[in-house]
């Protein structure tokens, strides 16, 4: 198969990649091959071109999931063992998400970080860890830094 840059790619490499099933690389890969991105021709090419049966059942999940996997509301345990999203891209996200709480502190739907005992929380300023909307995001062992300046960068915009 030939790329747009006349590259030749091969079948092996291509079922190598597949059998990855690293999000990031098969969309490169088809990148690379069609110069363009169209899920529903993605969704074709990795059905025809999967090594295992697995893959072309996951074949969806793998073309329209993954702008709902990176989503902050998607960020619980059991997807992040389950897909592979690494605490670099969790600490991304958390990011974001403050940067938007942060926008707007004085709104009654509004979360701050707090620590917990083990972990990091998205609580509502008013109600504190009674929020019974509250998110967990990040353990604090090992993260304390970016705790520190996370819940820093939150104290200059929530007035106690």
């Amino acid at each position: 198969m030939k790329t747009k840059k006349s590259k030749k790619i091969t079948k092996k490499y291509i079922k190598e990649v597949l059998r990855t099933e690293d999000v990031t690389k098969i969309f490169h890969l088809f990148f690379q091959i069609h110069g363009y991105i169209d899920r529903n021709e993605m969704l074709d090419f990795i059905r025809e071109n999967a090594p295992l049966k697995r893959i072309q059942r996951e074949a969806y999940d793998i073309v329209y999931l993954t702008a709902n996997r990176y989503r902050r509301y998607s960020l619980d345990a059991t997807l992040i063992r389950r897909h592979g999203i690494y605490d670099g891209d969790k600490k991304h996200h958390i990011i974001a998400y403050l940067k938007e709480q942060c926008a707007d502190p004085t709104s009654p739907y509004a979360k701050r970080p707090m620590y917990g005992y083990t972990h990091l929380y998205f609580c509502s300023p008013i109600y504190g860890h009674s929020d019974y909307n509250k998110w967990r995001t990040i353990e604090i062992k090992g993260n304390e830094k970016f705790c520190e300046k996370l819940i820093a960068y939150a104290d200059k915009y929530f007035k106690n």
